[in-house]
């Protein structure tokens, strides 16, 4: 999604939606929103959330 579209789902600006992103990015140590795809990606198939936490079934779209 653009930086747009996520600012109009949730009543944000775009550059707020921009600030954000990025400090995720730089908290995680990706340099790019490709990169943090990936990531987050294979977190979820790893069963975990970007918490470290395991994540329940649900969010990971399993119906044990």
């Amino acid at each position: 999604m653009s930086n747009a579209e996520i600012a109009s789902a949730f009543a944000l600006t775009a550059p707020a939606v921009e600030s954000a992103v990025t400090e995720v990015c730089r908290k995680l140590g990706v340099a790019s929103r490709t990169e943090l795809a990936v990531l987050l990606g294979a977190l979820a198939e790893a069963g975990l959330e970007a918490s470290g936490r395991a994540a329940d079934a649900k969010s990971v779209g399993r119906s044990d």
